[in-house]
């Protein structure tokens, strides 16, 4: 419905109406969420942080080639069958009509076509280029800037994996925004909507305790929204599939452990106050300056 709302200026079609009057809750829901994403992209006034440069991934060595280079003079593929995927000698060929395993036909294709394949090639460069002009992260309060920061470092690129919600960072990932979002909730006027997901007491207070009591009797959240929270404060970075979670970011980088990415940013009032002691230590430098001139 958020989808379809955004699509057409805020309406969606008259069927709906009858599901939210069945499901009260729904609305409940909406609104928490509309109030989660403002916090999201509403500016605080704040000096963005800047986070210590993420550990590169170790580059692996490429395997041993067996077989000439492609499109060289050694090369046992036929070239007619390279470039036209045809040759009219057939079995009468002395060369070989098929790609084994590792052969890379485009690059031979090139090769032999006269078209630079490599490091120096437009291709590469422009691919290069494209990775280097990343569109850059739309400005967001501090809050979100530190939470988006973690889930960038911990969820890996969409070309390469994803995450399942069994992961167990993953899960740690989710339940600290949420026990955070919770936080911010319980102290606004939309306290209340923090019923859809708190847990009921298990057994009778005054009755006997059996092992589904001690299971479950302490737990506080019946359910943790956590596809949600994480789409809504990663919102154009996260993605989510049916295997997993994943983040866009610039490839070269992996994925840390939330105790790393802790770490390495530190909590967020850490951020904070480094940011003030930065502004600070600034503020002193050109005062200082300002009286050496006086001198």
């Amino acid at each position: 419905t958020m989808a379809e709302a955004r699509r057409q200026e805020g309406c969606v079609r008259s069927e709906w109406q009858v599901v939210f009057a069945q499901f009260a809750e729904l609305g409940t829901w909406r609104d928490l969420l509309e109030r989660l994403k403002e916090r999201v992209w509403t500016l605080d006034g704040k000096t963005p942080c800047t986070w210590p440069e993420r550990p590169k991934q170790k580059k692996q060595a490429p395997p041993a080639r067996t077989m000439p280079p492609e499109g060289d003079k050694s090369d046992p593929i036929c070239w007619n069958f390279v470039t036209s995927n045809y040759c009219s000698k057939g079995d009468r060929c002395r060369y070989l009509h098929r790609f084994p395993p590792g052969y890379d036909a485009h690059k031979a294709d090139a090769v032999l076509k006269g078209r630079k394949v490599g490091p120096g090639s437009s291709t590469i460069r422009d691919i290069e280029a494209a990775i280097e002009a990343r569109r850059p992260d739309p400005p967001t309060s501090r809050w979100a800037s530190w939470w988006r920061e973690l889930i960038r470092s911990m969820l890996p690129l969409g070309t390469d994996a994803a995450s399942t919600i069994q992961d167990a960072d993953v899960r740690k990932l989710a339940v600290s925004l949420w026990r955070d979002v919770a936080a911010w909730v319980s102290k606004s006027d939309m306290k209340d909507h923090l019923r859809l997901f708190t847990a009921e007491p298990v057994g009778h207070p005054d009755g006997p305790t059996d092992a589904v009591s001690n299971i479950f009797g302490g737990a506080e959240w019946a359910f943790v929204p956590a596809t949600d929270i994480l789409l809504i404060v990663g919102e154009g970075i996260v993605g989510v599939t049916a295997e997993g979670f994943m983040a866009d970011g610039p490839p070269g980088y992996r994925c840390e452990t939330f105790l790393e990415v802790i770490v390495r940013i530190g909590n967020m009032d850490d951020a904070a106050s480094t940011t003030q002691a930065e502004g600070h230590s600034g503020s002193r430098r050109r005062s200082r300056s300002r009286s050496q001139n006086r001198v």
